[in-house]
């Protein structure tokens, strides 16, 4: 009876979706339930997806009632005390391991559970089947069914909503079965509830993680993320990732209360594929209201997406379109968009913020396009926006403004604000400025008069044992405000152009020929092809009131860093680019490092080093946990350094270990070589995307010699795709030799694994006055040398030039 039971549901799944309508077909997946007739009471069970073992020891297995013939949910559970499943997964890299042992403690999962909340459009459904049906011990219970179905129906439809953008790709026209994800919430362990997904749509397909609160902040912390078995034996290949957008065409109209409604078109090139639903992301604050292809309206559904997400992560949205049967063989259509929100939010004192700078238009990946866009705004407001300006104009309080960029790039932005302006040619290039004439609600003091006490006059106190008199208020006096912005501006836009003439100079043209630098609110800043968001703090001098009670290391970050980084993303950004989140890290560091080359330009090379010693010092620092910032996990690994273990590692690591990275690699070449592998790699990559390894590849071929290029390997291994900061202490002799004088010594590493190695500079200062140079590679806790010298040396020192990043 079980063999003809599972023969009929396994007959049933061959049958495509039949829904009318993607939202009719989203509204079932979204509404599926659990069906008590297909319960079955399990033991020694166990399938395998890709790395992941999922071992079914005792309990049920209770599938979802099909949708129009195909299974895409199951559930496991451990129903008697005595019952359990286990989940086994082996990360196939050391790096992967470490990040595992990080939030697990254990370098291999190995995990026992209650609960197993299974969503699948692969081939999952049949496997459990015939995993089912091939145990002699397996049986029907449908009474057991009953009860779980009353009170699991709920829950696996809460998280299966978070998947159905997923589920609805693959299934709306039946995409194949080796197209199709798995994932499971696993429950009821010592870990708590735990994600597991495996998705040929990937890079890396295997992915497992956890939703973590801490002081009311959420973060999906990533265990392990990598290419499954299959795909890193080449057995299988990953999904490609197909469908882009170009020639955008975007329309704002944004109206007195700062929402706005956005007509946007572009042409979609299927580049090949044939599915007939298409993601893209938008901001979660904008609300989509017609879609049109070709002038014709298509089918859309907008939803949110699971929280273990890209797109969740990045408060944004998925608009699923439909694109018709007969349209999806073209090699490109015009697609519209039609939405309104509000993206745009009053900071006080007439100081706008632009927000979802990303995300305000609809977009897949991020590939280099062609960009239009309009604005109409009203007549009180400034507009700047990516693009040359080719026309602005007024009528009936409405201002509308026209720009085109002259090249093809990745991201397109506007801000406003009432401004005033002041630029500086450098050639064929304009840098313009705009400020605001006051600052926003945030950087002003507090209200109410600052009163000011006496205290008691000198040579007055009271005898011992009397009681002194308190200070009196002798006047009350307003609090000092913060200068304008708008008196800045000289400073701003000469400090820019230098900036901007130093990084033209090194790297070579950007890819516009006007860049335009605008104040936003808060402490961030970033820069989108032709336009930088700049902090309202990096008007200001460190003696400011903005910026007067401040550390030196903010100071130094606002006034002198800050905007030249978001300058030099001109370049690392938008002339090259990256495509993946394990690259992105070359981009900052490069953006940072960036930064400090002008600040040494202009303050010389003890500011560079002040710099990277802080920078060290945050590297260094100890979590809660008592673990180095550093040591939360290779650069490569991105966004995912980010973690309730750590909040701030995924800046310090990108950012300014990334800084020390690039400077180790300056050491390594010398200066030369150096600026000539940046301009090499503006000029190679130019308007493409980068990835480490090519990166690693470059800076490779920028050496000579076979043994520079071995230690550069080396040094990728080891700084790029590892972790760790050696301590270094030195103790040497020095004797009289026939040769002059011998230097005798030890290395002592620490803080790192024995297999770490780092070449040492050391500097030897000799009774004559010369400096003269060695390096020591060391090899495990303790490195023996000895070299001779001509002079009497009086003292020998370690990396005296800064070159490394070593704890000593």
């Amino acid at each position: 009876m079980l063999r003809v039971l599972l023969l009929v549901m396994a007959l049933g799944l061959a049958q495509p979706m039949t829904a009318q309508t993607a939202a009719d077909q989203l509204k079932a997946i979204q509404g599926l339930r659990l069906d008590p007739a297909q319960c079955f009471r399990v033991r020694d069970l166990f399938i395998e997806r890709e790395d992941v073992k999922l071992y079914f020891t005792d309990g049920h297995i209770l599938f979802a009632e099909p949708l129009q013939g195909r299974t895409l949910a199951a559930l496991f559970i451990a129903s008697a005390p005595t019952d359990e499943g286990e989940i086994l997964v082996v990360p196939p890299s050391a790096r992967e391991r470490q990040s595992l042992v990080r939030f697990t403690s254990e370098p291999v999962l190995n995990e026992k559970f209650r609960t197993a909340m299974m969503f699948f459009t692969d081939d999952t459904a049949q496997v459990l089947r015939q995993a089912i049906e091939a145990n002699e011990q397996s049986r029907p219970d449908p009474v057991v069914g009953q009860d779980m179905a009353e009170k699991w129906s709920r829950p696996v439809g809460n998280v299966l909503e978070g998947l159905s953008p997923r589920v609805l790709l693959d299934t709306f026209a039946g995409a194949p079965l080796e197209n199709g994800f798995f994932a499971a919430a696993i429950g009821g362990g010592a870990r708590g509830r735990f994600d597991v997904v495996i998705d040929p749509r990937n890079h890396e397909q295997v992915v497992m993680g956890q939703t973590v609160w801490r002081e009311g902040r959420r973060f999906y912390e990533t265990w392990v993320k990598f290419e499954g078995r299959n795909f890193r034996s080449g057995h299988r290949k990953p999904v490609p990732y197909q469908g882009r957008l170009d020639n955008h065409d975007i329309a704002t109209h944004l109206d007195e209360d700062l929402s706005m409604r956005v007509e946007f078109s572009a042409d979609f090139l299927p580049e090949g594929a044939r599915d007939q639903i298409y993601g893209f992301e938008l901001s979660e604050r904008l609300q989509i209201r017609k879609v049109m292809l070709d002038g014709a309206p298509t089918e859309f559904v907008q939803v949110m997406s699971a929280n273990s997400s890209a797109a969740a992560s990045r408060n944004n949205i998925i608009i699923a379109v439909v694109i018709p049967e007969q349209a999806a063989t073209a090699e490109s259509r015009r697609i519209e968009f039609h939405y309104d929100g509000k993206v745009v939010s009053d900071a006080g004192n007439g100081v706008y913020y632009v927000g979802s700078r990303d995300s305000w238009y609809p977009r897949r990946e991020i590939p280099f396009a062609s960009f239009e866009l309009t604005f109409h705004y009203p007549e009180s407001l400034d507009l700047v926006a990516t693009g040359e300006l080719l026309s602005t104009e007024s009528s009936a309080g409405v201002r509308t403004s026209k720009f085109r960029a002259r090249s093809p790039i990745r991201l397109a932005g506007f801000n406003l604000g009432r401004y005033e302006r002041a630029q500086r040619e450098i050639g064929d290039y304009r840098i313009e400025v705009c400020a605001n004439k006051t600052v926003e609600e945030n950087l002003q003091p507090k209200t109410g008069p600052l009163m000011i006490w006496s205290p008691n006059p000198a040579g007055l106190r009271g005898r011992r044992g009397s009681q002194s008199s308190p200070g009196t208020i002798i006047s009350a006096a307003p609090r000092t405000q913060p200068p304008s912005p708008v008196s800045r501006l000289d400073y701003v836009v000469s400090d820019s152009a230098e900036a901007f003439s130093f990084f033209l100079e090194k790297f070579g043209p950007p890819s516009t020929q006007t860049i335009v630098i605008s104040p936003i609110p808060g402490n961030l800043g970033q820069g989108l092809p032709g336009l930088v968001y700049a902090s309202t703090r990096s008007y200001f001098k460190p003696d400011d009131l903005p910026l007067k009670n401040s550390s030196q290391q903010e100071q130094l970050f606002y006034s002198e860093l800050l905007r030249t980084h978001e300058i030099s993303h001109q370049w690392w950004g938008n002339v090259i680019g990256t495509d993946s989140g394990q690259d992105e890290w070359i981009m900052e560091a490069l953006a940072t490092y960036s930064s400090l080359l002008f600040l040494e330009q202009r303050r010389g090379r003890a500011s560079l080093d002040r710099a990277l010693g802080w920078y060290k010092d945050d590297l260094l620092a100890r979590n809660d946990g008592g673990e180095t910032n550093e040591s939360a996990g290779a650069i490569v690994l991105g966004d995912r350094l980010r973690s309730s273990l750590a909040p701030d590692a995924a800046r310090i690591i990108v950012y300014e270990k990334g800084a020390w990275i690039i400077h180790m690699l300056r050491g390594m070449m010398g200066d030369e070589k150096f600026f000539s592998f940046l301009r090499s790699l503006c000029d190679k990559f130019r308007l493409r995307s980068i990835t480490t390894e090519d990166f690693r590849a470059a800076a490779a071929g920028t050496v000579s010699d076979s043994g520079s290029a071995a230690r550069l390997d080396s040094f990728f291994e080891q700084w790029v795709y590892g972790t760790g900061i050696p301590t270094i202490r030195l103790d040497y002799d020095v004797t009289k030799s026939e040769k002059g004088f011998q230097v005798t010594g030890r290395l002592r590493q620490e803080d790192v694994p024995e297999s770490f190695s780092v070449t040492v500079p050391l500097g030897i200062q000799t009774a004559a006055g010369r400096k003269i140079p060695h390096e020591v590679t060391t090899s495990g806790a303790v490195t023996e040398f000895t070299f001779s010298v001509p002079d009497k040396p009086t003292g020998v020192s370690i990396d005296p030039a800064n070159l490394m990043l070593i704890n000593r």
